[in-house]
């Protein structure tokens, strides 16, 4: 028997259905793709960001805080078995300025022999001392050709130098959204390391052993170098968008299994209509088996049409999550590469994932007697819910439950709990839509047992005629509250607790550097110190300085916040452990404070010591205190200006912070005419506020996004759910408006039903949102050790709430 003509007929017969549950397939794998590709994208950034322009070598060394050494200290380096060269390099960051405005942009600066291995498309390579070669399309976007004049600010102050050439377009030139590079000579001059460089590449033979190579390099160091891979320093980079990773996957997760319960029960829908058709074909002749495939078959080429529309979808989805991260790191994103992974996941997922969720249903379908099924009392008679999903889903309950318990208080690493942290999330949701109807049938119960009008009745009832469906259906609906009310707490919580930490941090009244670095602060242009002098002459109250420099601590990839702390104003941070008082006697006496982050990573707490790889070596200093830190990702230490100096050399001054005079407006206009004179940024303290606002905002804009999603994957939900009650109800609605009911009531009974399905899933998925709300705060202050009061947010509660009604009717 053919049976394929069958399945597309019977497709094809309920049109609308199909297209709902095709729709939610492809809702849920189009946000899979889009944010596997978008993390992917920004992973590959600033992965490149230092592989890229090291040439790809094998190894690097270099020193903390990015200092300079003399290349002699390492001399002998070429004679290690399986090194095949060694490079030596400066790298670091300029502000490259533009009639558009300043742009920070890496600078790599190689010896005359290594300019020949980056040819040139247009123009000249490197001849005189003062070229530079810039990337092609860095070049473009600020329309610089070979010739011009490009003035850049570096640590050692203003130059004009002039463009070579353009260099040939490469993944490696593409990185971080262009590069500059000059020889060694003009580099040293720039960074102010007469005689020195910053980094030593050494690129390894093809059957070299890397971990054998890098122990003989590190035995052969002076104290203060040390010998990493070439991406080390994206590692801290990558930490900061940790957060916002963990939450487009979870979203990306939950739109899809909201999908999945929707691809459920369409399939638990289409099998109980179409009891008689399956009877009819068991009693001419086809087997079980034959019946289960051809079931089957229907749910396999569902998921295979949601796959391809989905990889499609997810593309198109991936352009718009890219622009907004952009915009959010401050890094130009190179293009974005469709690699494959995203989807075969996607094409594995569409039809798996469907023929899943059409198994147990199809296999019920092929196993009722046939004559049982064409007796007319059975037609139309839906079989009752079993006890095992409810028993399911408190079990995974449990799983879900003890995991959390495991995330908040068990000793595991940081890295194990982020990958936990997913797995667990599912578990709670898939757990909580399972175990539903133990709240949900026994409310249905109670409102048929009230004096409803006639409209109620009727719905209540026929809700209840049917609880395998509905409770799905309530169920999404459950899924897409939890996740909008737990994440969007825990999003509006971390957004205030930005706003706190802004203001307890950046309290001068503007702002001068050499360009906006990105948002986890690897690319920032040096300033030299000396211009805070200038910006005293222009009627500042006070300069002060941060610079921004990457080291490590315990093995750990850290970022070192070195500041200036004057004795006579507030100490500029938010204090965790310590009374200000302390810990500022003790930053200017050589003491350090960290992040609760890092102290919570390394298990430290004030009056303990920590180890710091410093230019002289590693240095035990003592914990001043603990203060809440976001750059970094959290994993982030304060020094003292003079401490930081002689322990990591700073570069320069990555923002200097301008405090006026009470009372003087004057001082505006005059950085205004300074900075306008020089070609530096300005920013007031209200203008940086709003910037990063805009950038939060975006990300919070991506995460609400998804979190709608899941919400019209639920919708699509309903409309099955209640497109087959109106299907199932049309001869009784006949009766009833042939004895005086109006089109107007049975339009009420059909409203009625959407509203108590949304209605009935409001308070479980409340109580669970806010449950699963702590949780994540709780988790969250595990991993950061900054544990803030738990607040519940009622406008959102409310505001969610509301989409939900407003989504199921």
């Amino acid at each position: 028997m053919n049976l394929w003509v069958y399945n597309l007929r019977e497709m094809q017969r309920r049109p609308g259905r199909m297209l709902l549950t095709f729709l939610g397939i492809v809702v849920g794998l189009a946000a899979i793709v889009a944010t596997r590709l978008t993390l992917s994208t920004v992973d590959r950034a600033y992965r490149d960001l230092f592989e890229g322009v090291a040439g790809k070598p094998a190894l690097e060394i270099v020193a903390p805080g990015q200092s300079g050494f003399a290349a002699d200290l390492v001399s002998g380096l070429e004679h290690i078995r399986g090194a095949q060269a060694v490079l030596p390099r400066i790298q670091g960051a300029a502000a490259l300025v533009s009639a558009s405005g300043s742009v920070a942009v890496p600078v790599l600066g190689v010896d005359r022999t290594g300019a020949a291995d980056w040819p040139v498309r247009e123009g000249q390579p490197l001849a005189r001392e003062d070229d530079a070669l810039l990337d092609p399309g860095l070049a473009n976007s600020l329309h610089l050709r070979p010739g011009q004049s490009l003035e850049i600010w570096a640590p050692a102050g203003s130059f004009h130098l002039r463009l070579s050439g353009i260099l040939q377009p490469s993944p490696v030139s593409a990185a971080a959204g262009g590069q500059m590079i000059v020889l060694l000579a003009c580099a040293q001059r720039l960074f102010n390391l007469p005689q020195r460089i910053n980094s030593i590449q050494v690129l390894l033979a093809e059957d070299a052993d890397p971990a054998a190579v890098h122990t003989a390099i590190a035995r052969c160091l002076p104290a203060g170098l040390m010998v990493q891979p070439p991406g080390m320093r994206g590692t801290l980079a990558r930490s900061t968008l940790l957060s916002a990773e963990q939450g487009l996957s979870a979203l990306s997760l939950v739109a899809f299994l909201a999908a999945t319960f929707v691809i459920l029960n369409t399939f638990l829908l289409n099998f109980s209509e179409r009891r008689k058709q399956i009877a009819v074909l068991r009693s001419l002749g086809a087997s079980q088996r034959q019946v289960l495939y051809l079931l089957l078959r229907e749910a396999l080429l569902l998921g295979l049409a949601g796959a391809g529309a989905g990889c499609i979808s997810g593309v198109f989805l991936a352009v718009g999550l890219n622009y907004l991260m952009q915009k959010f790191l401050g890094l130009t994103l190179p293009s974005m590469k469709l690699s494959t992974s995203p989807f075969v996941l996607a094409a594995l997922l569409g039809p798996g994932v469907s023929a899943a969720a059409a198994c147990l249903p199809a296999w019920h379908a092929s196993r009722r007697p046939p004559l049982r099924e064409l007796l007319p009392q059975w037609a139309h008679r839906e079989e009752a819910l079993p006890c095992w999903p409810w028993q399911t889903g408190l079990f995974l309950l449990v799983l879900g439950i003890v995991g959390e318990i495991v995330l908040v208080v068990g000793g595991l690493s940081d890295t194990l709990r982020r990958h936990l942290l997913i797995p667990v999330v599912a578990l709670l949701l898939v757990g909580g839509v399972l175990a539903l109807p133990l709240v949900f049938l026994p409310c249905l119960r109670l409102l048929g047992a009230l004096p409803l009008r006639l409209e109620g009745r009727f719905a209540v009832q026929q809700l209840a005629r049917y609880p395998g469906r509905t409770s799905l259906t309530s169920g999404v609906l459950f899924l897409a509250l939890v996740v909008a009310i737990a994440f969007g707490q825990a999003l509006r919580a971390t957004l205030r607790d930005l706003q706190h930490w802004y203001r307890q941090t950046i309290v001068a009244d503007f702002l001068v550097r050499g360009a906006m670095p990105d948002s986890s602060f690897t690319l920032a242009p040096a300033l030299p110190e000396s211009l805070a002098e200038e910006l005293r002459r222009s009627g500042a109250a006070a300069v002060d300085y941060i610079a921004f420099l990457p080291a490590e601590v315990e093995t750990q990839q850290v970022l070192v916040l070195a500041r200036t702390f004057a004795a006579d104003r507030p100490l500029p941070l938010d204090l965790h452990e310590g009374d200000e008082t302390s810990v500022r006697r003790g930053l200017l006496a050589g003491e350090v404070v960290l992040g609760t982050g890092l102290a919570q990573h390394l298990g430290l707490h004030r009056g303990d010591r920590v180890n710091l790889n410093t230019t002289q070596g590693p240095c035990k200093l003592r914990i001043a205190g603990t203060a809440v830190e976001y750059a970094g990702g959290g994993l982030a230490l304060y020094l003292e200006w003079e401490t930081a100096r002689k322990l990591l050399d700073p570069p320069g001054v990555h923002v200097f912070l301008v405090s006026k005079r009470t009372g003087d407006a004057s001082l505006g206009a005059a950085l205004h005419a300074f900075c306008a004179q020089h070609h530096l940024l300005l920013q007031s303290n209200a203008d940086l506020r709003s910037l990063i606002e805009g950038m939060l905002n975006r990300v919070s804009g991506a995460l609400w996004g998804l979190m709608i999603l899941a919400f019209a994957v639920a919708s699509l939900g309903v409309v099955n759910t209640l497109t087959r009650n109106v299907h199932d109800q049309l001869r009784a609605f006949a009766v009833l408006r042939a004895l005086g009911l109006r089109g107007g009531q049975v339009c009420r009974i059909v409203v009625v039903q959407a509203l108590l399905l949304a209605g009935l899933s409001l308070a479980p998925g409340v109580l669970a949102g806010a449950g699963m709300a702590y949780a994540i705060q709780r988790a969250s202050a595990a991993w950061t050790g900054s544990p803030a009061p738990f607040q519940i947010d009622f406008r959102l509660i409310f505001g969610v709430c509301g989409l939900a009604m407003g989504m199921a009717v």
